[in-house]
């Protein structure tokens, strides 16, 4: 049976080499603070507003115990392996669970009292940083914003309006 050894916990981080090439290229003031931390401030807040404006404490994001990600693990490779890679997961599964899983377990629950947000850095890395694909066509990026009341359709135009020009210049910026 092959011993699971543990590798670096944290991914690497390719935010400020990427911060780097990006700001070197780009000659807008004040672009990277609106672009660059926008994902961070949609993911990792652990405060909100509802529907008026008040402020909503959120839950952070629960930490899965050790037991139920592997089951999770287990499920979803279940129609696409062999029953005997199958047999082979579930050893190394057990292996993992008795050795390293809780302390990595107890690594991840210290990050989530520290974090706003423990899964953020590693979603940033895994979905963004560490892809190699083109960003535009392989992911699916989304956007929520807060609720708005608008009085007359004019208003509702001159926000379409608004928001067309600014998706504009955006694009601009990015050929």
């Amino acid at each position: 049976m092959d011993t699971i050894q543990p590798s670096t916990i944290d991914h690497p981080n390719h935010v400020a080499s990427f911060h780097f090439n990006l700001t070197s290229t780009v000659h807008r003031p004040g672009w990277k603070d609106s672009i660059l931390q926008l994902p961070k401030k949609w993911l990792s807040t652990s405060e909100a507003t509802d529907e008026f404006g008040f402020p909503q404490m959120l839950p952070k994001v629960p930490v899965p115990t050790v037991e139920q990600t592997m089951a999770e693990y287990l499920r979803v490779l279940q129609p696409i392996v062999t029953p005997q890679q199958l047999d082979r997961t579930k050893s190394i599964i057990k292996q993992f669970s008795a050795t390293i899983g809780p302390g990595l377990q107890e690594y991840l629950l210290a990050r989530r009292e520290t974090e706003d947000n423990w899964a953020y850095h590693y979603w940033l890395n895994d979905m963004y940083m560490d892809n190699p694909l083109p960003l535009p066509i392989n992911s699916n990026p989304g956007m929520v914003m807060p609720p708005r009341k608008f009085t007359t359709v004019n208003d509702l135009a001159q926000f379409a309006a608004q928001l067309i020009d600014q998706l504009m210049d955006h694009k601009e910026m990015l050929e």
